[in-house]
């Protein structure tokens, strides 16, 4: 599982839906958020989703599953120092 994951992370950013928006103000002024990011894995054609598509519990599994619009398929990044790293979280599960 981990494996798979690590290729869907590592493979393809398919696109970015929507506009970058600021995020809120905090100790790095140029923080930034990304919504409606899709993970596309270039092997098999799939997207990274949550296991069951809508859960909010904690340790989750994270999966692959054919892509289209629903909102388990897409993500958030949030840069968490400027930039150089981004925090991901489900956009049907924040």
């Amino acid at each position: 599982m981990l494996g798979a994951l690590a290729v869907l992370v590592a493979g393809l950013l398919l696109g970015i839906a929507g506009p970058a928006a600021a995020a809120p103000a905090g100790p790095y002024p140029t923080a930034i958020a990304i919504p409606h990011v899709m993970f596309k894995n270039v092997q098999t054609g799939k997207c990274l989703t949550i296991a069951g598509g809508s859960s909010t519990e904690n340790n989750v599994h994270a999966l692959q599953f054919t892509c289209d619009n629903d909102f388990s398929r897409q993500w958030l990044m949030t840069s968490v120092d400027g930039g150089a790293s981004y925090q991901i979280k489900n956009e049907r599960t924040l």
